[in-house]
């Protein structure tokens, strides 16, 4: 099983999608990182069974547009996450849009990779931040030695807010997850094995 991450020019390390990449690597699929602006014959020679987008409320226009040229020459499985899906599930209507998952998809790889009937994927939040995976930063590193040198690293210490205010993301949260426990932080060991 293939899983390629699609994603534009990273100024920074995408721990979202390092964080998915060791889960799914886990759950027995191989992934690899592509840049839209690359040649598309790698993802060509690559033949990836799914390719996957995390999703910002504007940039998803130019990530579906991708995915549905990328649809044109290929025959691979799409899968939408990220903030724009999760506020917008209607998302999964759009042309070439095999799924979209809402919320911390961390616990639902194995659902994603069964291709369930249902397009649009809600993941429960993870209470203990301990027990998921370091991040996989050798899905950048490998690809951008720069990344690698650079001083500056990023780490999630916790995850959730307590807030909900109506400008925000986490609104949208509390709503969704209003049985769960949002304001989750990993112990001070876990973080220091991580760093």
């Amino acid at each position: 099983m293939k899983f390629l991450f699609v994603t534009e020019q990273m100024s920074y390390e995408w721990l979202g999608i390092m964080y998915l990449s060791t889960a799914l690597k886990r759950a027995g699929a191989h992934t690899r990182l592509f840049v839209i602006g690359e040649d598309i014959s790698a993802i060509e020679e690559w033949k990836p069974d799914f390719i996957g987008y995390s999703v910002l409320t504007g940039n998803h226009r130019q990530l579906l547009a991708f995915n549905q040229s990328l649809k044109k020459r290929l025959t691979f499985t799409s899968v939408f996450g990220g903030p724009h899906p999760t506020y917008f599930p209607q998302m999964a209507d759009e042309p070439g849009v095999d799924y979209i998952v809402r919320g911390e998809a961390e616990l639902c790889v194995e659902k994603i990779l069964s291709r369930p009937k249902e397009k649009i994927i809600f993941c429960n939040l993870p209470q203990n931040l301990d027990e998921i995976p370091f991040p996989d930063r050798e899905l950048i590193y490998g690809r951008f030695p720069a990344h690698r040198d650079n001083a500056i690293k990023h780490f999630i210490s916790s995850r959730g807010c307590p807030f909900d205010c109506p400008y925000c993301y986490n609104n949208i949260q509390a709503s969704l997850y209003h049985d769960q426990k949002r304001v989750r932080a990993r112990s001070p060991e876990n973080m220091l094995d991580e760093i």
